[in-house]
C-alpha cells in the first residue's frame, strides 16, 4: 500500500478548569485516502475527545480519551466496532520571537478496541514524538508546520502497523 492522504476538520470547546486541570471537548472528522491501494479504500469517520492538561511551569502534562464514531461503517469494519484511544504525554513550548515558538511533544497511547474487536487491539499501541513551529499570522489565525514520529507496535490481525514519520501544515482559526 502506498502513502495515505489524511485531511482532518475539527472543532474544540474549552470547558474550564477542574481540580487544577484545564478541560476541553472536541470533535474531529477524518477523511482518509489510501493512495495507490487496489480498489477504493477511501473512507471517513468521526472522533469525540475529552482532553485535560496541567501546566507545571517547566512542562505541561496532557491526557485525552477519544471515542471513534462511525468507524464500523467504513473500510475498517473488518473486525467489529468503535472503541477508545487513551493518550498521556508531555509538551513544552519555547518562545522564539513575538509571533513564533517551538512546540515539542511526546507521549504514549493505549488502544481499547479502536476500529477492531480482534486480539491485539486492547494494548499499548504507540509512542509519539513531534515538533511544530506555530506562526501567528494575526490575532486569530495560526499556521503550524510540523514533523512527527509514531513508534507503532505490531497490532491488528488484518493490518500490522509499522513506525511512521509524518509531517504537514495545519491552519487554526479561533473565534
Amino acid at each position: 500500500m502506498g502513502p495515505v492522504d489524511l485531511t482532518d476538520v475539527g472543532i474544540e470547546a474549552e470547558l474550564g478548569s477542574f481540580l487544577g486541570f484545564d478541560l476541553s471537548l472536541g470533535y474531529l472528522h477524518r477523511f482518509i485516502d489510501f493512495t495507490g491501494a487496489p480498489g477504493d479504500l477511501s473512507t471517513d469517520y468521526g472522533e469525540v475527545s475529552l482532553e485535560l492538561r496541567r501546566d507545571f511551569g517547566f512542562v505541561e502534562f496532557v491526557a485525552s480519551s477519544t471515542l471513534g464514531l462511525q468507524s464500523r461503517d467504513s473500510f475498517f469494519a473488518a473486525g467489529g466496532g468503535d472503541g477508545w484511544i487513551h493518550t498521556a504525554g508531555l509538551e513544552k513550548t519555547i518562545p522564539l520571537c513575538e509571533s513564533t515558538s517551538l512546540h515539542l511533544s511526546g507521549g504514549v497511547a493505549y488502544h481499547d478496541g479502536f476500529f477492531y474487536a480482534v486480539p491485539g487491539t486492547h494494548d499499548w499501541s504507540h509512542y509519539y514524538l513531534a515538533a511544530s513551529l506555530p506562526i501567528a499570522l494575526n490575532c486569530r489565525t495560526t499556521l503550524t508546520p510540523y514533523i512527527g514520529y509514531n513508534g507503532v507496535q505490531q497490532w491488528g490481525v488484518y493490518f500490522p502497523q509499522g513506525d511512521a514519520l509524518h509531517g504537514g501544515v495545519s491552519l487554526q482559526v479561533s473565534f
